[in-house]
């Protein structure tokens, strides 16, 4: 992180590319993470009495899931 702000301090161009490359050193020796492409499969259960529900949707931290499924249009069939 001083690395980092450091170079929000520095004028110099050359020397703000030099303090990335720093950066991306300190990164690629210390890689705590790795991404997965897609997300894993959801599951959900739901009532057989619950109508209107689709067979799937989007399950992604954007999504907010299940609000792209259109919740409100779900019913109980008696």
């Amino acid at each position: 992180m001083e690395l980092y702000w450091q170079m929000g301090r520095e004028p110099d161009q050359a020397k703000r590319k030099e303090l990335f490359r720093q950066i991306l050193a300190i990164a690629k020796e210390q890689f705590y993470v790795i991404g997965i492409v897609l997300p894993t499969d959801g599951y959900a259960i739901a009532s057989k009495k619950l109508k209107n529900v689709p067979e799937s949707y989007p399950d992604a931290f954007l999504h907010l899931a299940p609000g792209p499924a259109n919740v409100p249009t779900w019913y109980f069939e008696a």
